[in-house]
């Protein structure tokens, strides 16, 4: 896209370079023929008078031939400029566009976790209710079971773990020039789950500790 763009945009320049060459040129050629005419004009009132009708009609050919070409090179110019004029318009257009595209290959802002809402009070009661029921119920009597010693060495070695691994958040997931990523792949989910795991484990010790 860019590099058509600025074969385009090149494109442009050079026929706007030849057209200014050209007025140019033309100009210059009608500066010497108004010359011409005005010096045959002179010349023509200068002759004598018995002679005067012939030079009069050469003089009137001649310069109604030098005024037919100064009448086509003016017409020249005008569209000549005109052409220029296109040109430019053309240019401020493709520059436009070129502008647009490397706003659009900027990329995308990563979007911030939405905090959840908290519940209202009758939510919460019903979330309750259907938690209690849904939940199995411990029967009468029975004895609480600790954990073992496995379980123990278990939550130390997760533990353990979460405490030695690197806090360095990968954001080279985060791919540049896409509007939508994955939560999951945001540096602040990466984070947030990495404390989320830290606090449960270290709450199931506490638990088991007791």
């Amino acid at each position: 896209m860019l590099s058509e763009l600025e074969v385009n945009l090149k494109r442009a320049t050079g026929q706007e370079l030849e057209a200014r060459e050209q007025a140019q040129k033309l100009q210059l050629e009608l500066s010497n023929l108004e010359t011409e005419n005005a010096q045959l004009r002179q010349s023509s009132a200068s002759g004598s008078a018995g002679e005067g009708a012939r030079p009069r009609r050469a003089g009137g050919v001649a310069s109604g031939l030098d005024d037919g070409q100064a009448t086509h090179l003016v017409d020249e110019i005008a569209k000549l400029k005109t052409a220029i004029d296109i040109i430019r318009r053309e240019n401020i257009l493709l520059k436009a566009e070129g502008l647009l595209g490397q706003m659009r290959a900027f990329p995308a802002l990563p979007h911030a976790i939405e905090s959840v809402p908290a519940l209202d009070a009758d939510e919460a009661k019903d979330n309750a209710s259907s938690e209690s029921d849904s939940s199995p119920q411990t029967p009468q009597g029975a004895v609480f079971q600790r954990p073992t010693t496995v379980q123990k060495k278990h939550l130390w070695r997760q533990l353990a773990n979460l405490q030695a691994s690197a806090s360095v958040i990968d954001i080279t997931q985060v791919k540049p020039g896409r509007g939508w990523q994955p939560l999951r792949r945001l540096p602040e989910a990466q984070m947030s789950e990495k404390l989320r795991m830290e606090e449960r484990v270290v709450r199931n010790l506490k638990s088991y500790l007791e």
